[in-house]
């Protein structure tokens, strides 16, 4: 029966093919690109945090230092883009992208790296994971010599790839397909374990900080934005003008219960983000809740979720997946 597919158990057997590892890579290198600024405005670390603590990043900041940051980020993101070397590649982009975020945050004062940057951090790890995972299989078969044939086997698929591009858009059909079908798939299930962990982790976070009470929180939003209005008209003496924020904290404070609801579907799906690496269809419908999570708290409290957003799309909804699946079966019907 169809309706069993919606539970049928896939975590770590979904088969991906090469064009949706092809457009996750590309994006996930743009992503880091994007996410890792250069020419950093600081000369020193006055709170220095993370391995800030054990490691001078103030050279990062150097303007006697010529600024090689986004050069290098540049050549990494394309290795891991076009898969010649997703170790290297991702490894590079990781150190860039956790040395420039950890010297921004140790500025002190509150400022530092954008906070919807950690998940392309954890991304990152997930990827390095992955191909950490098949080197060392590689040498417990066949020593270091395991190593070298695993990347061989990368530059024979590319040149497969090459002879026959129509292996790009279908499933594995021989040895050589299903060696680089294995490869990608494990990249991605460590990349999108990554994720959920994170979620699962913020939602976590959000109960023990508000000793349970978080979702009786979010019920009294408006009154802290009524009082941050007050606040900015006894500074300035002028009413500040209503925005969409203040249109959403509005509507929490008519439908509390309504809220409270919507809300805490959003903390659902977060404490169980783990429940979506199940099946292809579970992912895809928790990618679009979060995704409606984050634009929620996007317009109630003006915080960005660029990168949350896009990545959940792009990995989790999988829209081109659907799309080919779509017509595979459209096509499979008319045959």
């Amino acid at each position: 029966m169809h309706w069993k597919k919606w539970f049928r158990f896939e975590a770590g057997r979904v088969d991906y093919m090469a064009f949706e590892w092809w457009i996750m890579r590309a994006a996930l290198a743009w992503f880091a690109v994007q996410a890792t600024p250069a020419g950093l405005p600081y000369h020193a670390q006055p709170s220095p945090v993370g391995i800030a603590k054990f490691v001078d990043l103030t050279w990062l900041g150097d303007p006697a230092t010529p600024d090689w940051t986004r050069p290098l980020l540049l050549v990494f993101a394309v290795l891991l883009a076009l898969g010649i070397a997703p170790m290297a590649g991702a490894a590079g982009l990781l150190v860039l992208h956790t040395a420039v975020g950890t010297y921004a945050n140790s500025q002190g004062g509150g400022g530092g790296s954008h906070h919807t940057t950690n998940l392309i951090g954890l991304m990152l790890i997930g990827q390095v994971l992955a191909c950490l995972y098949r080197d060392y299989r590689s040498i417990r078969r066949n020593g270091w010599r395991g190593v070298v044939a695993a990347r061989l086997e990368d530059w024979e698929w590319l040149r497969h790839l090459l002879r026959h591009p129509a292996a790009g858009f279908r499933r594995a059909s021989d040895s050589i397909e299903i060696a680089a079908q294995s490869f990608r798939s494990r990249q991605i299930y460590t990349i999108l374990q990554m994720m959920a962990m994170g979620y699962v982790v913020s939602g976590i976070s959000k109960l023990w900080r508000s000793d349970g009470e978080w979702l009786s929180e979010v019920r009294n939003l408006p009154l802290q934005f009524e009082k941050n209005r007050l606040n900015e008209y006894h500074d300035t003496l002028i009413m500040p003008a209503q925005t969409s924020a203040d249109a959403m904290a509005a509507w929490v404070g008519q439908h509390p219960n309504l809220a409270g609801v919507l809300f805490g579907a959003g903390l659902f799906f977060e404490l169980f983000a783990f429940v979506g690496l199940w099946n292809r269809r579970l992912l895809a419908i928790f990618g679009l809740s979060i995704i409606t999570m984050h634009v929620m708290i996007s317009d109630l409290m003006n915080l960005g979720f660029f990168y949350n957003k896009w990545t959940l799309f792009i990995f989790w909804v999988n829209v081109p997946f659907w799309l080919w699946a779509f017509r595979h079966r459209k096509h499979h019907h008319v045959s």
